[in-house]
């Protein structure tokens, strides 16, 4: 509570930094992280999403987020990036909230990120994501036209509607996860300096992700499909040779044909 007032931040910052309590924070967020990926769950997930929320109100400025990167918290967070328990999204989603204020608030973590494998790893929990709520749209969209036509007889049973309440916030805490990601990416393709080529995962993976985005923005909200957009854009900004590889992709077309097929009615989309 202290932390979420800026005014404190800097004496916050300085208590868990210097003298001998240096190295408590960096060593209770490697054993909880430790926790939750082996599954020994000796750190409950209540505690571990506190002390995450804790280092993402320090680093969201410029001294937290070098005090706390030169603690080595990018590489300790970094594993939760391959948590795949549903149960965990929100956490995934707090952790990468971390990682993007580094990335914002500190130029050189970009470099660090993608040296550690971040940007690849990023990209590809973005291709898991993008693949589970095409799974579920398209579930839908069959159950939906299995039931067309069909008289209602009675009302959905108790026991129905709970597993589907379940699937519905597990989907809305997906997407949430797919915006962080996205703007994670977007922070990440830009190393200030930096004239590298789009490569690897960049040109591999992450062009059909965006395409499938564009191609099914009303099962991704207009929030993930303009920030997909943003990442196209910075994409052919960093590197505009890297346009025929998207345009191999159909991504540029993709893009078009969900403008002309209706903007989405969402600010973000609109705006876009």
């Amino acid at each position: 509570a202290l932390c979420q007032d800026r005014s404190h931040q800097p004496t916050v910052l300085s208590s868990v930094t210097s003298g001998g309590h240096r190295g408590i924070l960096p060593s209770l967020m490697q054993k909880a992280v430790d926790s939750i990926i082996n599954g020994s769950m000796k750190w409950s997930i209540i505690f571990a999403e506190a002390l995450i929320s804790l280092v993402s109100m320090l680093v969201s400025s410029t001294p937290g987020s070098l005090a706390l990167q030169e603690a080595g918290f990018i590489p300790t967070i970094l594993p939760l990036l391959k948590d795949a328990n549903t149960q965990h999204l929100h956490l995934v989603s707090t952790a990468l909230h971390v990682i993007e204020s580094f990335l914002d608030y500190h130029n050189p973590s970009s470099a660090l990120f993608r040296d550690l494998g971040g940007l690849d790893d990023t990209i590809a929990r973005l291709k898991i994501e993008v693949s589970q709520v095409e799974v579920v749209s398209k579930k839908f969209e069959e159950s939906h036209s299995n039931n067309k036509g069909k008289e209602v007889e009675s009302c959905q049973p108790v026991q129905d509607i709970q597993p589907a309440c379940a699937e519905s916030s597990i989907l809305y805490h997906r997407k949430n996860l797919m915006k962080v990601l996205l703007r994670t990416i977007s922070l990440a393709t830009y190393v200030p300096g930096s004239s590298a080529r789009v490569d690897g995962s960049e040109e591999n993976v992450l062009p059909p992700c965006l395409c499938k985005i564009f191609k099914r923005g009303k099962d991704f909200g207009g929030g993930v499909f303009s920030l997909a957009a943003s990442v196209m854009s910075d994409l052919i900004h960093k590197d505009p040779t890297c346009y025929t590889v998207l345009d191999a992709a159909g991504l540029p077309q993709a893009f078009l044909d969900a403008i002309m097929g209706g903007v989405l009615y969402n600010s973000d989309a609109v705006s876009c």
